[in-house]
């Protein structure tokens, strides 16, 4: 029987600035009984050494490393639905801070086949730097008030996607039936939906392309939707160099998947590592 009413899965690589953030402002998530699972991607002993006192203080945080050997977010991601205490699974990113929100309204949103998408808030560099220094300023950008009077700065700044941060109920259902896709940093779904697709495919071994649109034409290929939840729950995507190109492999293998109809990974949660 499940623990916790979700599990809020969030992928890592050495970046503790951020992920000081993200546990900052998670104290504020307005849902409570949830697992905080940090998957990541190597084994770092100063991201070990950081997150020991959180552990102390919260007995439903959970880390889980893996041998850094290249990017092998897959498999990491893999190792956290087997090992959460939930059935239902939100993802976000290291990169991003989820609005107080957040995680409610993916619970909230949840149905037995439907996948939720969601969408981030692209910070520029300067407000990230201020949200990092500062997890408070969060509620600042959730305030549409204060987020309006902040606008023509943030937009100096090179902020994407700004309209995205604006909670409302009915900008939700003027856009709920638009098509939407999975983006890693947003998204939510039960074991269930993983276990039919066979999770995340784990051929993908570089950065940048098909990690995401895979998962959803197999979800798809399933029986599974895609539910649009823009606009109820978004996060806050902090500014960084992009240091990824496109994978010519990672674009093979989505389309030797598709070519063959193989919604069903070979190797994923049930053949992990292999």
């Amino acid at each position: 029987m499940a623990q916790y009413r979700a599990t809020l899965v969030v992928s890592i690589y050495k970046d503790i600035a951020k992920l000081r953030c993200i546990l900052e402002t998670l104290v504020w998530q307005s849902l409570g009984d949830v697992e905080i699972l940090i998957s990541e991607d190597g084994d770092s002993s100063e991201v070990a050494a950081f997150l020991r006192p959180y552990q102390e203080r919260y007995a439903n945080l959970v880390h889980l490393t893996q041998e850094d050997r290249g990017f092998r977010k897959n498999r990491a991601l893999n190792r956290a639905v087997r090992a959460a205490r939930s059935d239902y699974f939100i993802f976000i990113d290291g990169d991003c801070i989820p609005h107080s929100g957040f995680v409610e309204a993916h619970v909230r949103q949840a149905e037995a086949d439907a996948v939720c998408a969601g969408r981030r808030v692209e910070l520029g560099p300067q407000f990230s730097q201020r949200l990092i220094e500062q997890p408070g300023f969060l509620h600042t950008l959730e305030n549409p008030w204060r987020y309006l009077r902040h606008g023509a700065a943030l937009r100096r700044d090179g902020i994407k996607n700004y309209e995205f941060g604006f909670v409302s109920s009915l900008l939700q259902r003027l856009t709920r039936n638009r098509p939407i896709h999975i983006v890693g940093s947003n998204f939510s779904c039960s074991r269930a939906a993983l276990q039919a697709v066979n999770g995340f495919n784990e051929d993908f071994e570089s950065p940048g392309i098909g990690e995401d649109a895979d998962l959803e034409w197999r979800l798809v290929a399933a029986g599974y939707r895609m539910k649009n939840i823009k606009f109820l729950a978004p996060v806050y995507h902090l500014h960084h160099a992009r240091s990824y190109v496109v994978s010519e492999r990672n674009r093979q293998i989505m389309d030797e998947t598709r070519a063959a109809n193989l919604w069903y990974c070979r190797r994923g949660l049930e053949q992990a590592g292999q």
